[in-house]
């Protein structure tokens, strides 16, 4: 049954270019999934959903590597502060 909510909210989340780590852990939460585990979970379909919808849109000439690098300046160090964060 997870599996089969985790493919959907893969597959919604990766057709507008999304990882879906919200999704992965809304899914856990609600299936009763212990907090431990599903944080790699999440990290590793997010990884996965995120390269392959990367993978596509560059193949498909919508990815603009300039725009990402310029959002990737601000959002990389915000995402690392907010990690840290208690």
């Amino acid at each position: 049954m997870m599996a089969v909510w985790m493919g959907l909210v893969a597959f919604f989340y990766a057709m507008v270019g999304h990882g879906g780590a919200s999704g992965y852990v809304a899914v856990g939460t609600l299936l009763g999934q212990p907090m431990a585990g599903m944080k790699a979970q999440a990290l590793l379909l997010n990884l996965g959903v995120a390269g392959t919808a990367a993978f596509f849109f560059t193949r498909a000439r919508w990815m603009r590597w300039d725009l990402l690098a310029l959002l990737s300046l601000g959002s990389v160090p915000a995402a690392y502060v907010g990690a840290k964060l208690a």
